[in-house]
């Protein structure tokens, strides 16, 4: 039987909280570790967005490149 001492925040054996201050601070860790998460993420979907936006500007670009000049005429019309 294991039996950890009065100081130990943490069982030694399975790293379980012994005390609060202990619960706290893997709560803490936790919370930032799910901030930078989500920071990840954020700045992933922004440059997706921008990367997607850029390439549909290249195709319009090429789409309208390829047009007749009579079928630019008549859409101004």
């Amino acid at each position: 039987m294991l039996v950890n001492s009065i100081e130990t925040k943490y069982c030694s054996k399975c790293s379980y909280p012994l005390v609060p201050a202990a619960f706290e601070e893997i709560k803490e860790e936790e919370n930032r570790k799910i901030k930078g998460i989500e920071e990840k993420y954020q700045q992933d979907m922004k440059a997706m967005r921008e990367e997607i936006r850029e390439e549909m500007k290249e195709q319009l670009a090429q789409m309208v490149a390829q047009l007749k000049p009579e079928v630019i005429r008549e859409g101004l019309s």
